[in-house]
C-alpha cells in the first residue's frame, strides 16, 4: 500500500489551472497509442490574445472561461482527451475520423467559438484558429508527433483558418529560411550579382541588372523566389533592400564602370519599400556618399 500511496501521480502534475492534461503528461501517455498501431486525429485550437483576457478579466476569471472549454472539447468525443500544448492552445484527441467527419468537426467548433463564453464573473469571445494532424499519416511515433504539436502551435495562422499537418514540411523550410535570412542579415552575407544588360542600339553592354543571392551554409543556394517573400513578411526586406543598394553603389564606385561604358545598374526594389516615406531620400544619401550623383 505504501509503494501504491507514492506512486500515486499527483493530479496537480496531470492537469494544469484549465483542468486539461499537460503536454509533457499526454505525450507519455500517447506511447500506447502508437505501440498499438491506433489511428488517431488531434485538433488543436489556439486562442488569439489570450495574455488580454487574463489581464481584462483577472487570472480567476479567465481560468474559470478556459476550464469552460476544457468541459467542452471533452464533450465532443467520449473517447477525447484534452491536453493544453503551451498558454494558449488546447488540443484534443479524438479516434480517427474520414475528411467529411473531420470538416463537420471543424464546422461545430467555430460555430461554437463565434459566440461568448460566460460565467458569473465575466464574459469572453475567443479569436481562435484551429489545426488538424493525422496519425500515423502525418506523425507516426512520439518524436514526430511532438514535432508537429510544436509547429502548429508557434505557428501564426489568421483567425479562423485551418491548418493541416500535411503542410508541416513547407513551414518547417520556411523556418530554416527565415533563420538563414537573419544569419545573412547580421552577416551582410547576401551576395550580389550582376546581370549585364545590351543596347541593341548601341551595340555593346552598357548596363547592368543587380541579382541578390543567398547560400547558407547548412541549405545551399536559396532562390529569391523563396526567401524574399518571406523576407517581406518577416520584416527583413528593408534591411536586404538597403543592404543591396549601397552594394551596387560601392561596386559602381570601386570599379568606375562608368569608364568602362556601364551607364547605369538596375536595382529591383520592393513594393513594401516604395511604401516607407523616405525612400527617395535614403537613396539619395547613399548615392552620395559613394559620389554617384542620382540622374
Amino acid at each position: 500500500m505504501i509503494l501504491i500511496v507514492y506512486n500515486i501521480q499527483n493530479p496537480d502534475e496531470i492537469y494544469d489551472k484549465t483542468n486539461a492534461m499537460r503536454k509533457n503528461v499526454f505525450l507519455n501517455n500517447i506511447l500506447s497509442a502508437f505501440s498499438t498501431e491506433e489511428s488517431f486525429i488531434i485538433i488543436s485550437i489556439k486562442i488569439h490574445d489570450i495574455d488580454f483576457f487574463y489581464k481584462s478579466l483577472g487570472d480567476d476569471c479567465a481560468d474559470s472561461l478556459l476550464q469552460m472549454v476544457t468541459t467542452y472539447l471533452r464533450k465532443l468525443n467520449k473517447k477525447g482527451t484534452v491536453f493544453h500544448a503551451n498558454s494558449e492552445t488546447f488540443m484534443v484527441k479524438l479516434p480517427a475520423q474520414n475528411d467529411e467527419a473531420i470538416k463537420l468537426l471543424l464546422e461545430k467548433l467555430r460555430s461554437r467559438f463565434e459566440h461568448e463564453w460566460r460565467n458569473r464573473d465575466g464574459v469572453a469571445f475567443f479569436t481562435v484558429s484551429f489545426g488538424v494532424i493525422k496519425c500515423p499519416e502525418n506523425a507516426s511515433d512520439v518524436s514526430e508527433l511532438s514535432d508537429a504539436i510544436s509547429y502548429m502551435c508557434e505557428l501564426n495562422a489568421v483567425a479562423g483558418s485551418v491548418t493541416y499537418a500535411e503542410s508541416i514540411e513547407g513551414i518547417k523550410r520556411n523556418r530554416q529560411v527565415l533563420n538563414a535570412i537573419k544569419k545573412a542579415v547580421i552577416e551582410n552575407s547576401f551576395q550580389v550579382y550582376y546581370q549585364p544588360i545590351y543596347s541593341e542600339d548601341k551595340k555593346r553592354i552598357t548596363a547592368a541588372e543587380a541579382l541578390i543571392r543567398l547560400i547558407d551554409d547548412e541549405l545551399g543556394f536559396i532562390s529569391p523566389e523563396v526567401f524574399i517573400p518571406i523576407a517581406e513578411e518577416e520584416g527583413y526586406i528593408l534591411k536586404i533592400g538597403r543592404f543591396v543598394f549601397e552594394e551596387v553603389c560601392s561596386f559602381y564606385t570601386r570599379n568606375d564602370l562608368s569608364k568602362a561604358g556601364i551607364e547605369y545598374i538596375e536595382v529591383n526594389i520592393s513594393a513594401i519599400q516604395c511604401m516607407q516615406y523616405r525612400l527617395a531620400d535614403e537613396f539619395a544619401e547613399i548615392m552620395n556618399s559613394y559620389g554617384i550623383k542620382p540622374f
